[in-house]
């Protein structure tokens, strides 16, 4: 289950996520989907969860951009720079 996505779509979630969930619930390691997630460019803050059986949560807040860069970046509310797919 994911919240809170825009510009990052549930496949590009799914696929990130997938190789982490294989093993099976009580092997999924929550660190390691948030930071494969973190590296996606509008990614700001998440929070993964497991929820007895079978699930697990992702809330996703992603970043803010208020202006472009040179052409190919952009400048989030925080100050950040980032390159986000076309």
């Amino acid at each position: 289950r994911v919240a809170g996505i825009k510009h990052i779509t549930q496949a590009e979630v799914r696929d990130s996520v997938r190789p982490f969930v294989l093993p099976g619930f009580f092997s999924v390691n929550v660190d390691a989907i948030r930071d494969r997630l973190q590296e996606m460019p509008w990614a700001a803050e998440i929070v993964v969860t497991r929820r007895w059986p079978d699930e697990i949560t992702i809330s996703l807040r992603e970043k803010t951009a208020v202006a472009r860069w040179n052409h190919t970046s952009l400048l989030s509310a925080s100050g950040e720079l980032f390159v986000p797919k076309d």
